[in-house]
């Protein structure tokens, strides 16, 4: 793992509460998927990340993310890992960066636990900015908070840009760590 990203991350988003670094058959995951205790994020939510991601640069230039989601309490932990292990296991394959405003179409096992099949690609927003990227002086993480989104929603994103996409939701003043909301366009 890179150094200090542990601490970093507990620092930020609090406690870790459990991890996760094998699939549902057993199988060794490529990086671990963590969930923290609630308190740090929106009232309401948990945090998950992926950790160990960052362990490999992606892309030409050797970047390294760790992805984030945050989910509504009422979901039970173990539906956010296997998300998040397979949108992180598609930059590995890819060997890029995912971008801004990038989705993530038919996410398995998104679907059990939201009306939506796409994740989007955005900012950290609810952290401070000091939490991304993370720097030790030697290796720079950024952090990626994937949001559940619906279909015609990834459109506006393609056709629109991720900047309108994003201030659509300040406007709108909607809630992404809903995972079981209506769609913001008609």
């Amino acid at each position: 793992m890179v150094e200090g990203l542990g601490e970093h991350v507990e620092r930020h988003l609090g406690p870790i509460a459990g991890t996760w670094d094998t699939d549902p058959d057993g199988n060794e995951l490529p990086f671990q998927i963590v969930h923290y205790e609630p308190g740090k994020g929106p009232v309401g939510t948990e945090i998950f990340t992926t950790l160990g991601l960052s362990d490999y640069p992606l892309g030409e230039h050797g970047v390294r993310i760790e992805m984030l989601m945050i989910a509504p309490l009422r979901l039970t932990a173990g539906t956010v890992p296997p998300i998040l292990h397979h949108a992180g296991v598609m930059p590995l394959d890819a060997d890029d960066v995912p971008q801004l405003g990038d989705t993530f179409s038919a996410v398995g096992g998104l679907r059990e636990v939201s009306p939506m099949d796409t994740l989007y690609v955005g900012r950290p927003l609810f952290q401070k900015p000091e939490f991304s990227p993370f720097d030790n002086g030697f290796e720079r993480v950024h952090f990626l908070w994937l949001i559940p989104i619906y279909d015609i929603e990834a459109e506006f994103v393609e056709d629109e840009g991720w900047q309108a996409f994003e201030q659509l939701m300040w406007d709108l003043d909607v809630d992404p760590t809903d995972f079981v909301r209506d769609a913001w366009i008609d």
